[in-house]
């Protein structure tokens, strides 16, 4: 699902991209990639739900950015005003703002 900048994978597609996970603090053992920020990995904690994104280009300090739990992720930041802080003011956020989701 294409969401603007935000990028969740499909069940099928899960499993072919997860060697980002190996750059987490945990690894394979806390959590999953479950899709982008473009062009980031987008990560779920396996133990509690909390989304983050790891950010960095190479030879730059990698930094990891969190974004509450997977329903608060959903509602603020992929349909709601805090769409703004990741994917800026593209077409996303236009339609959103249309459709009043915006405060």
């Amino acid at each position: 699902m294409r969401c603007g900048s935000v990028i969740l994978f499909g069940r099928k597609e899960l499993t072919d991209y997860q060697f980002p996970v190996a750059d987490m603090p945990g690894g394979f053992k806390e959590w999953v990639c479950i899709g982008k920020i473009e062009p980031y990995p987008l990560y779920i904690n396996k133990q509690n739900g909390r989304i983050c994104c790891l950010t960095g280009d190479p030879g730059t300090e990698m930094k990891i950015r969190h974004y509450g739990d997977f329903h608060e992720f959903l509602e603020s930041y992929v349909f709601g005003e805090k769409y703004v802080e990741i994917g800026g003011r593209d077409g996303w956020y236009d339609l959103l703002n249309q459709r009043g989701l915006l405060k």
